[in-house]
């Protein structure tokens, strides 16, 4: 598994150039763009704000949850996060299992080749919701999981050994 990007870097970066083309804008003399620009821009950081409060200070890998309203969960080799807090340790994992899978296909605007029709659909993504089994019987279910039979795998094989 590879090691995350920051999610939150491109509001900012993005929340950046709207403020240096506010600035510009400023300097020609143009209100309304300004006042556009600036409002845009403070959209854009609260959203890598709301972002940023969301992803742990460790290295982890994201493991699932959709949205900026909805809860995000992360692993490492310390367990598993939920947010930017840590929520379970591997010692009080009995098992995790793949519950559902579906895939999600990405069409993009090409020619389809004889060369296409030979090989798997480079555009199609796995989604799916996994469960975890606690030691105490508790049973947390995660949306949104990439992959989930991959990290099911990697998951049981380096931490649930």
């Amino acid at each position: 598994m590879k090691q995350t990007t920051k999610a939150a870097l491109f509001p900012f970066v993005l929340a950046g150039f709207l403020v240096l083309l506010a600035i510009i804008s400023a300097l020609s003399q143009n209100v309304e763009a300004t006042g556009v620009f600036l409002v845009m821009a403070i959209i854009f950081y609260i959203l890598g704000a709301r972002i940023r409060k969301k992803e742990p200070r460790e290295k982890v890998e994201f493991l699932g949850g959709k949205g900026l309203f909805s809860s995000w969960y992360w692993f490492n080799e310390k367990g598993i996060w939920k947010d930017n807090k840590f929520f379970l340790p591997w010692t009080a994992i009995s098992d995790i299992l793949v519950l559902r899978t579906s895939m999600r296909y990405y069409n993009r605007l090409r020619t389809f080749t004889v060369l296409d029709a030979t090989r798997p659909n480079p555009e199609s993504v796995e989604f799916g919701t996994i469960k975890i089994v606690t030691n105490d019987g508790r049973q947390i279910e995660i949306n949104e999981v990439v992959s989930p039979r991959t990290v099911v795998e990697f998951i049981k094989k380096t931490y649930l050994k």
